[in-house]
């Protein structure tokens, strides 16, 4: 489980749709939440499941969650670029940073909606 707080929400969020399969980590002044083996959209993408991550900020919830990260890289299945992505090192793994970000309303976004948004740009990416 997460060395740092996060909401109920949150937490029955992740405990119910990723039994086993998630942890929080924290390094220096750094902390996230991983969600291992996390299935992607059918027919899209190499490999067909990866961990996820996510780096939650000091003031979450109030600070907005921004960007998340694979492990492994993924790549289409149809061979055309993934837009905005880079190669970043977080809790001693290589991560492929995705550079996505929407208008956080504190109270009404969460780690609920942002794994979301996640699925929701995985299925709709636009080529690069």
């Amino acid at each position: 489980m997460a060395d740092f707080i996060l909401t109920e929400e949150d937490k029955e969020f992740l405990t119910s749709n990723f039994p086993s399969q998630w942890d929080g980590c924290s390094e220096d002044d750094k902390k996230g939440i991983i969600i291992r083996d996390y299935r992607l959209p059918a027919d899209i993408y190499t490999p067909d499941k990866a961990d996820l991550m996510l780096i939650i900020p000091d003031d979450y919830p109030l600070a907005e969650l921004d960007m998340f990260y694979f492990c492994p890289e993924l790549s289409r299945k149809d061979g055309r670029a993934i837009n905005a992505i880079a190669q970043e090192t977080h809790f001693g793994r290589e991560w492929q940073r995705w550079s996505r970000h929407y208008e956080w309303h504190p109270g009404a976004h969460s780690i609920v909606s942002h794994v979301s948004y996640v699925w929701n740009q995985l299925e709709h990416d636009s080529p690069a």
